[in-house]
């Protein structure tokens, strides 16, 4: 399955019966970020706990109130905590962490946040340093997150 554009953001994922127990589907879960791979890799994913995960990102982007300048200094990530450092002295704020479980678990964190001119920001990072970001229309992580929770096996 695959909710999303896989140009922009997307996530995919494919239950593995071979993997899974009557009480535990697992399977394989990737994320997209314009094009490419998150991680460079498929993750091996016990499904049910990705699914809360993705249920409890919905709603803390609806819930959001981090509304960042659209301009980017730096970012710095230090084991899936992410601030924003601006030009001018402006105060440091914070992304949200919308990372399934199987890539935190694997040292990559995805972050979001609106920015000030009706985007929104969707950053890649990992524990080597590597950062990557995406602006997208406004609703797209939400829609994506959303569209995954209604598909994903219950």
């Amino acid at each position: 399955m695959i909710a999303g554009d896989p140009n922009t953001f997307a996530l995919c994922w494919n239950e593995v019966p071979s993997w899974s127990t009557a009480s535990l589907q697992n399977g394989l879960l990737l994320v997209l970020m314009g094009g490419e791979m998150v991680g460079g890799q498929f993750y091996r994913a016990t499904l049910g706990p990705e699914l809360l995960r993705m249920r409890g990102v919905v709603e803390k982007i609806a819930n959001a109130d981090v509304i960042l300048s659209a301009s980017v200094c730096k970012i710095e990530v230090f084991r899936g905590f992410s601030r924003e450092y601006c030009e001018g002295g402006e105060d440091a704020k914070s992304f949200h962490l919308i990372s399934p479980w199987s890539l935190i678990d694997d040292g990559k964190y995805i972050f979001h946040a609106f920015n000030d001119d009706g985007t929104e920001r969707i950053v890649y990072a990992d524990d080597g340093g590597e950062v990557k970001q995406l602006i997208s229309p406004q609703g797209t992580v939400k829609r994506v997150f959303q569209l995954a929770v209604e598909l994903f096996p219950a």
